[in-house]
């Protein structure tokens, strides 16, 4: 509801404009006449079809008819249809049997009931965007609306009747391994074996085999483990090895997240820099002019739906042709209102970036927040249950990875070692691969992780710190 009380659920229907609106009865009394004779025209056209794409109410009772029947395995014909629409006192509201015989007269050819049922479906979605063009402006006029909700609106009615606008079809195994082996034959000749993007730290990429196209890939830890820092070189690596790269940033500015990477290129002192003191200015400008090519876009917009984000994923690739889409962080997005809990919430922003990855063909990284539960455990390792308010996310994605700062929970010594500059970075879920753990450096500021000179830590070390108190368990 709006200030008013009015619904702001409410979608009109479609407007009378003085205009007969986009219509095709004749195509849609030959796709049923089709359905009617021919068995074989019922699966195709009800991957096709659904009953509000029918102009013509009648149509649309038929074919809501023949689904029914289709449900349970029967017969579909003139017969089985009729006697459907009498037990549901629709038959004379349709014109009765004539009518329905009358279908089968408009069949030229079974043949062609496919494209038929296209140019059904192409009718339908034009009226629907006269219908929608018209709400939209309808509230537009409509001083209590506001602005953000009309785009939330727009955003999300006409990319979900974009999502009817798509129509793939499954593809023969034969052409499949086709399609496969001109894939691994390009490999071979390769001399780079990494298939996807890079991560810029080597034993992660031998375990994920870089970022794939298509994969949801999940980093998610406690607060000031460095998560954000590791997203953004990750980021900045793809984008200096010449892979397209667009990152969103919900939860800093882009003057921060500029901060942070001339940081890290020049080795400036972060508080140096933001104070403006003992700046090394030639360094900063040959890192300026070396950075000016790098093709790597950053987007900071503070409040974004999941419609607008699948907005600006689909305009980037088309425009720069990205390849990794870099998400922080995901518990920041605004999801599905419709959802009742969180859980539900979360699991509908993680379905959506799972689905733009895939329909965009790039690596989604999106970074999440975990419970509290690593905290209340003897080892604050996570773990993937850890996840916060949705195993739906677990789910969805395609890699899980935690990175764990041991200076950040307490543990600078392991075996009698040193290890406050370490970290550990644990792919705990990989669904393409194997999953492992590697030990990594990370710099004082955080802003920086590469891989150590020695051997990482072995699986069966010990991570086990000393129990929290139960003032520290009160966080």
């Amino acid at each position: 509801m709006n200030g008013n009380g009015q619904d702001h659920n409410l979608i009109t229907k479609l407007p009378d404009v003085g205009k007969i609106p986009p219509q095709a009865i004749d195509m849609e009394e030959a796709v049923l006449g089709a359905m009617l004779l021919e068995s074989s025209i019922v699966d195709e056209a009800i991957s096709i079809l659904t009953p509000e794409m029918f102009y013509k109410e009648a149509n649309k009772k038929i074919f809501e008819s023949i689904i029914r029947i289709y449900k349970h395995n029967s017969v579909i014909d003139l017969l089985t249809v009729t006697n459907d629409l009498r037990d549901f006192r629709e038959l004379e509201s349709i014109g009765g049997p004539v009518y329905i015989t009358g279908l089968t007269s408009k069949v030229v050819s079974a043949a062609h009931s496919v494209y038929h049922a296209i140019i059904v479906k192409t009718k339908y979605i034009q009226r629907e965007m006269i219908r929608l063009s018209t709400e939209l402006q309808n509230r537009a006029f409509d001083d209590t609306w506001d602005v953000g909700d009309l785009m939330e609106f727009a955003e999300k009615e006409f990319y979900t009747l974009g999502d009817t606008v798509t129509h793939k079809e499954p593809i023969k195994i034969g052409i499949l391994l086709n399609n496969l082996a001109d894939l691994i034959s390009k490999r071979e000749v390769n001399e780079n074996s990494l298939l996807g993007v890079p991560s810029g730290i080597s034993e992660l990429d031998n375990i994920t085999m870089g970022w794939q196209p298509g994969d949801l890939i999940i980093i998610a830890s406690r607060p000031s483990m460095g998560k954000s820092a590791l997203a953004i070189q990750f980021g900045k690596f793809a984008a200096q090895k010449n892979h397209p790269t667009l990152l969103f940033s919900l939860e800093m500015t882009d003057v921060q997240l500029g901060e942070r990477y001339l940081t890290a290129e020049t080795g400036q002192d972060s508080y140096d820099l933001k104070q403006g003191r003992n700046i090394d200015w030639p360094n900063m400008e040959r890192v300026i002019e070396d950075n000016k090519t790098v093709p790597l876009w950053i987007d900071d917009s503070a409040h974004m739906t999941i419609y607008e984000f699948r907005s600006k994923v689909r305009r980037a690739k088309k425009r720069y042709n990205i390849e990794l889409v870099i998400c922080d962080y995901l518990n920041l997005f605004k999801g599905d209102a419709a959802k009742d809990n969180m859980s539900e919430l979360y699991g509908s922003i993680s379905k959506m970036f799972k689905s733009v990855a895939k329909e965009c063909q790039v690596a989604v990284i999106a970074l999440a927040q975990l419970n509290r539960s690593p905290d209340m455990r003897a080892s604050s390792l996570p773990k993937l249950s850890d996840l916060r308010n949705s195993g739906e996310i677990e789910q969805d994605a395609d890699i899980v990875i935690f990175p764990v700062r041991y200076r950040a929970i307490g543990t600078p010594v392991i075996d009698g070692r040193d290890v406050s500059d370490r970290a550990n970075i644990d792919v705990a879920k990989n669904r393409n691969g194997r999953t492992q753990a590697i030990e990594v450096r990370v710099s004082p500021d955080c802003l920086k992780w590469g891989l150590l000179d020695e051997t990482p830590f072995p699986e069966n070390v010990d991570f086990t710190e000393p129990k929290k108190t139960d003032e520290q368990l009160k966080f």
